[in-house]
Order: structure tokens, then C-alpha cells, then sequence
């Protein structure tokens, strides 16, 4: 009576650097040629803790000013996210392009003032108040989705866009005009784009095992 083949697994190991990525965003300063009312900057930094899957975070701060006939607007603050970024596109040994989706939340820490308010009235005469200075932290969550190829050895290039959902902003303050690393208020749903440069310090080398069946006829043949 034949005994029946019964699969079994066999590993390879393939090799694969992991490492740091520390990159700048340069979308803030080219948003200051657009509109010179508003000055930032923005970091990022991510590593790859399992093959296809990056630990993510982001910083920066905004310095905006609106001029208006009646009132002069001023909000400092800074802006932290962190989340999880993952690769669905299959790679070979040695690639370094992904093409990703993430998933992140962000708090924003700020304060805001708008100083003078001029207030007009043509029979009792203008009237200058002001508001503020008021100090903020809004929360949202992120949804992400873009690209990064490697130009050089350890030196990349991405891009990405975000669908920011605001989830919390204070009911009994002066709503913000705009909330750094969120964008303009008025809704609860605000769109970002990012466009990095960085660089990879490599701490690692990630072994991924790849199975295969193999049964016990093909081992006896050998």
C-alpha cells in the first residue's frame, strides 16, 4: 500500500536592509512663495520594523499672519503624527520603491489671536477690541497614501496625500482660522500633500523566509 505524500515546508532566506529614514518636507517652503502670509517647516523620520510595514513620524510648526481691513490674525503652533505605513506592492530582493498606504492620528499644540478687531459703526464710531491670545490642541486622524523610490544608494524621493478627519476642537473658544499640520477649519475634512527628500542610515539586515511545499517523494528522490 503507497503511503500518501504529505507536503511539508522549506524556508529561504532572503536578505534585505532595513534601517532609519530622516527627510525633510519641502512642501512648506514653496507654500511660502505662494502665500508669503504663512512660514513653516516639516521633518519626518520612519523605519521598517517588519518586511513591508514603516513606524512613521512627523513634526513641524507654522508661523501664519492675515492682514485684513478689520482685524490682523496671528497663529503659532507645532504639529506632531505618528502612524503606520505599509507596502502592497511585492518586492525583489535589493528594491527599496514602495507604493503605500497608512494610517496615522496628529495633535497640534497652538495659540491663536486676533489683534486689533476693529469693529465699525458709522453713528457711535468704530469700535477696536481684540481676541485672544488663545491656546489650543486639536486631534485628527489620518488616512495617507503615496510613493518613494530610492534615487541613490539610501537617498529617496516621495510623495504623498493625506485625508485629514478632525476630531476634536473646543467648543467654548474663538474657532482657529487654520490648525498647523491640519490646514483651514470650517469642516471636519481637510486634504495635505507632502513631497520628501531623506536619506537611510541602514542598522540592519531583515531576514524574510519565504516558504514552499515540498512533499516527501521529491526528499527521497534526493
Amino acid at each position: 500500500m503507497a503511503i500518501p505524500a504529505f507536503p511539508q515546508e522549506q524556508g529561504t532566506k532572503i536578505m534585505r536592509y532595513g534601517g532609519i529614514r530622516f527627510g525633510v518636507d519641502l512642501v512648506p517652503f514653496v507654500g511660502y512663495f505662494l502665500t508669503p502670509q504663512q512660514k513653516g517647516a516639516a521633518v519626518t523620520a520612519d523605519a521598517e520594523f517588519r518586511d513591508g510595514w514603516f513606524a512613521v513620524i512627523n513634526a513641524g510648526y507654522l508661523d501664519f499672519n492675515k492682514e485684513e481691513a478689520d482685524y490682523t490674525y496671528h497663529n503659532n503652533g507645532r504639529y506632531l503624527k505618528i502612524g503606520i505605513n505599509h507596502n502592497f506592492v511585492p518586492r525583489e530582493p535589493g528594491e527599496n520603491e514602495i507604493i503605500f498606504w497608512g494610517l496615522g492620528f496628529a495633535t497640534s499644540v497652538f495659540t491663536h489671536s486676533a489683534d486689533p478687531v476693529v469693529i465699525r459703526n458709522n453713528y457711535w464710531g468704530d469700535y477696536v477690541t481684540s481676541v485672544g491670545p488663545v491656546k489650543m490642541r486639536p486631534f485628527w486622524v489620518e488616512m495617507t497614501a503615496g510613493i518613494r523610490v530610492e534615487m541613490f544608494r539610501n537617498f529617496f524621493m516621495g510623495w504623498n496625500v493625506q485625508g485629514r478627519f478632525l476630531l476634536q476642537l473646543p467648543d467654548n473658544e474663538p474657532e482657529p482660522y487654520i490648525v498647523p499640520g491640519y490646514g483651514y477649519t470650517g469642516k471636519s475634512f481637510s486634504v495635505g500633500f507632502n513631497y520628501t527628500l531623506s536619506f537611510r542610515i541602514p542598522y540592519m539586515i531583515k531576514v524574510i523566509e519565504k516558504k514552499k511545499k515540498k512533499t516527501e517523494e521529491e526528499e527521497e528522490e534526493k
